[in-house]
């Protein structure tokens, strides 16, 4: 995996290290000991971008670690708020009812794919069971593309659990000077976008089958991991 790859994991990862010790926290000390859950979920420690560094320059290294921060401490701020929201409106709220109402969802779910002729072991950033949502986090452009992999995740959805997901989110977030941005693509998971899922599929598939070279595209996207290898095998 390439820098833009291992970035973009780390950030995801930031994020849910931080929903998953909500959840822990609070199913661990209760409702009962609610300021001893605020008070460790902000001191929890940050993530260790480690493992997600390799080829990194010690300065992007240290970036990336800045990074994971802020992503930690706006999901940490934001959880925070939540809990105490729901603790104000609900004074007999149990542990698993204030999980379920301030961090309602399933960070990477898993999903299996095979029903549809993809892998058994596909992996959703965050699910919502209220209304069924699939969400999607990016860390980089925006791409029509990108709803396809909402679709993808709700079709396997539907084929496991024989129910509609009709309901997708893109969120692009973004780091600038400090501070997290945030855009959402929600999207209606139609007709038009499931077609055009299948033909993708079927498309792709065939050419694994067939072993067909794809050929490069006109232009390369400047931060392709891939970018030097391709060019390396054609001699470009």
């Amino acid at each position: 995996a390439g820098p833009a790859m291992l970035r973009g994991t780390a950030l995801h990862a930031a994020m849910v290290h931080v929903l998953v010790n909500a959840k822990r926290l609070i199913y661990h000390h209760g409702v009962a000991k609610h300021h001893i859950i605020v008070r460790e979920l902000q001191e929890l420690p940050g993530l260790d971008v480690e493992p997600y560094s390799k080829g990194l320059t010690p300065a992007d290294k240290e970036r990336l670690a800045s990074e994971a921060g802020v992503v930690a401490d706006f999901e940490k701020a934001r959880v925070i708020a939540r809990i105490q929201e729901c603790l104000v409106k609900q004074p007999y709220i149990s542990e698993d009812s204030l999980v379920n109402l301030a961090i309602p969802v399933v960070v990477e779910q898993k999903l299996d794919g095979s029903f549809l002729g993809l892998s058994s072991n596909l992996s959703a950033d965050a699910l919502s069971f209220c209304e069924p949502l699939i969400l999607d986090l990016k860390f980089g452009e925006q791409h029509k593309f990108h709803r396809l992999q909402t679709t993808g995740y709700a079709l396997a959805m539907e084929a496991i659990y024989e129910f509609p997901v009709n309901l997708g989110c893109v969120v692009y977030a973004e780091i600038r000077n400090g501070r997290l941005v945030m855009r959402k693509d929600i999207h209606i998971i139609d007709d038009e976008l499931r077609q055009w899922f299948i033909e993708a599929r079927d498309d792709r598939m065939r050419m694994i089958h067939e072993e067909i070279d794809p050929g490069l595209p006109d232009e390369c996207p400047d931060k392709c991991y891939c970018y030097e290898v391709c060019r390396l095998r054609i001699g470009g």
